[in-house]
């Protein structure tokens, strides 16, 4: 099965998300956004995973999850990945003050792997830009009010591919103390 790492978007958090993707909309560029009911903050892409795979897995997580606290989030920047003049995907920076996030983000690379990259939420990915420098711009222009919201629970994340997008649902979930 599919999988990655992460943590999903609370419902009180997805209005002001919602609204950044329509600005976005305005931009100079053609993209596939990230469904609602989708919007996660991710920590690691792991890709197919046999049934073993997905045990040992669980295993590691519950591990690096017990070893982590609760934390709370803050998104309060638009960046391009990977960067201006290359842009593929839309992203919201997450940070925690508590230094948490970053610990469990560590924890999930180090003894996990994946395809391990700093947390983010993504709003959309770019399938063809006709202005780079135009949506840099705009993007960097894009003001918001900061996007807040507690974490208790990390989850295993199963991802299925169908013709009206991908389909989340949680495999295992994992507590934070």
């Amino acid at each position: 099965m599919r999988c990655f790492i992460g943590f999903f978007v609370p419902e009180g958090a997805k209005p002001v998300v919602l609204a950044l993707q329509e600005r976005l909309k305005r931009m100079p560029t053609d993209c596939k956004y990230v469904e609602l009911e989708n919007l996660h903050v991710s920590l690691s892409f792991l890709g197919e995973l046999g049934d073993t795979e997905v045990i040992e897995t669980e295993a590691k997580l519950d591990a690096v999850c017990a070893a982590g606290s609760r934390f709370h989030v803050v998104a309060s920047a638009i960046k391009l990945i990977p960067n201006d003049s290359h842009a593929r995907v839309v992203v919201l920076d997450v940070q925690d003050a508590s230094g948490e996030l970053g610990r469990l983000f560590e924890g999930v690379k180090r003894d996990i792997g994946g395809d391990a990259k700093p947390p983010h939420l993504t709003l959309c990915r770019i399938r063809e830009t006709r202005d780079k420098p135009a949506l840099a711009d705009g993007v960097r222009k894009i003001s918001f009010d900061p996007i807040e919201f507690d974490v208790g629970e990390v989850a295993l994340i199963k991802s299925e591919l169908g013709t009206a997008g991908p389909t989340y649902s949680v495999v295992k979930g994992f507590k934070l103390k």
